[in-house]
């Protein structure tokens, strides 16, 4: 329910139409509830913090929501159900019941590299990785190639599912590589998604979320809506009491977060500048030096400093 102040209020679900019993409900009335609902479930421990499966999800259903109401594709009033079976049942003002369900495009030695480092680097920061080395569009198909992996894994699935009137598949980037070019990929995935979706008519929509972006109805409207309008920047969005510079900021951590977990998981070192302006090297076993780079560019440890 929705209160006089404009916040969501979150309470136990009941059985509404063919929706069965889920966790919470949560109702969306505007941009402004999206934006409420995005600053609840932004923020989520690591996945050696105890980073429960809910939270992953509730996360990315906040980076989507939030996407499709800064585009103005979202129609209000909603009503999401937070469930199993699907992930999560989106009611429309016309009844219709959607499923949404969060799929992980990733591979498990990517997974299991990025968990070891999180453990090894308790107080370091997490997310996603950007590799070197590949040419032309191999990274794209690389990345396409894991979508529909993912995808493929859980269609089957959707016919022991709660019955509702249509499917929308999320596939968030958990990869190692990025997706690279966005419209390259929405091109790429185009022809098999729409061959998916006529052999599967449950299907409705399939989404994939790119850093914080998303390329939303692939092989049908196929919009990229980005998180940061860098071409057109509002100022200060009056719909969701955003400004620019709250997102770039945002997007630049999440960046920057994407470099440090590259490097821990692949077990190279991080250089940084401390307070005093010297450089300090922390290496994958977690100890920390004072550096200096000579003109020649030749690193020398000026001496070992305590660990964090």
């Amino acid at each position: 329910m929705r209160d006089t102040r404009g916040q969501i209020r979150v309470q136990p679900s009941k059985r509404v139409g063919n929706a069965a019993s889920a966790n919470r409900v949560i109702q969306i009335h505007s941009a402004a509830d999206v934006r409420t609902l995005w600053l609840k479930v932004r923020d989520v421990p690591r996945r050696t913090e105890g980073r429960s499966k809910k939270q992953y999800e509730g996360y990315y259903l906040g980076v989507y929501l939030l996407a499709l109401a800064d585009h103005r594709v979202l129609r209000y009033p909603l009503k999401i159900f937070e469930g199993d079976s699907p992930d999560f049942t989106l009611v429309a003002k016309s009844k219709t019941e959607t499923g949404l369900e969060i799929i992980r495009a990733t591979d498990e030695d990517w997974r299991e590299a990025i968990t070891l480092a999180e453990r090894e680097h308790p107080n370091g920061w997490t997310l996603v990785a950007s590799p070197h080395g590949y040419g032309g569009d191999e990274l794209e198909r690389e990345f396409c190639a894991l979508v529909r992996n993912a995808v493929q894994r859980k269609v089957p699935k959707l016919a022991k599912y709660r019955p509702v009137s249509r499917y929308d598949l999320l596939v968030p980037d958990d990869t190692r590589m990025g997706a690279g070019d966005r419209r390259k990929v929405v091109a790429m995935l185009t022809p098999w998604v729409q061959e998916l979706k006529e052999r599967e008519p449950r299907i409705r929509k399939i989404s994939v979320v790119v850093s914080l972006d998303v390329l939303y109805d692939i092989g049908g409207e196929s919009l990229v809506l980005p998180f940061v309008k860098w071409s057109s920047p509002n100022l200060k969005d009056a719909a969701t009491g955003d400004s620019f510079s709250e997102r770039v900021e945002y997007a630049g951590k999440f960046v920057a977060q994407n470099a440090i977990r590259a490097h821990r998981a692949a077990g190279r070192p991080l250089y940084s500048m401390d307070a005093e302006g010297k450089l300090v090297k922390e290496t994958a076993d977690g100890r920390r030096f004072e550096v200096r780079i000579s003109e020649a560019g030749e690193e020398s440890t000026v001496q070992e400093l305590s660990r964090r």
